[in-house]
């Protein structure tokens, strides 16, 4: 409900580095994603959300572990398909009516 796909927290742009830098502060081997996978897959919760908030605490929170467009897949698997901007400037995307609301605490976390 909370902002706009053109914001510019909307997408995470360091999003390949900030998942390897995770599994290292997990204790994870970065050799390949199957060893990451492997790794995390079977780890406590807390470990890797401990891990996590150490990640963040290195980058900008909303640059990271958000959406990103996934291009590189092939078209049948993609899911955002295009940056929302070129989505926008295309008409790519569902007509569908607009549904608006109001949150009282929305982005207080952000000044926390």
């Amino acid at each position: 409900m909370s902002g706009s796909s053109l914001a510019p927290w909307a997408m995470g742009y360091k999003v390949r580095e900030a998942s390897t830098q995770l599994a290292k502060e997990a204790g994870c081997s970065v050799s390949s994603t199957d060893a990451v996978l492997d790794c995390l897959r079977y780890m406590d919760s807390g470990k890797i959300t401990r891990a996590y908030y150490r990640v963040i605490d290195y980058y900008n929170g909303t640059d990271v572990f958000g959406p990103v467009v996934d291009n590189f897949l092939p078209s049948n698997l993609q899911y955002v398909g295009h940056s929302p901007w070129e989505a926008l400037e295309r008409g790519d995307f569902p007509k569908i009516p607009v549904i608006s609301g109001v949150s009282s605490k929305d982005g207080l976390l952000m000044i926390s």
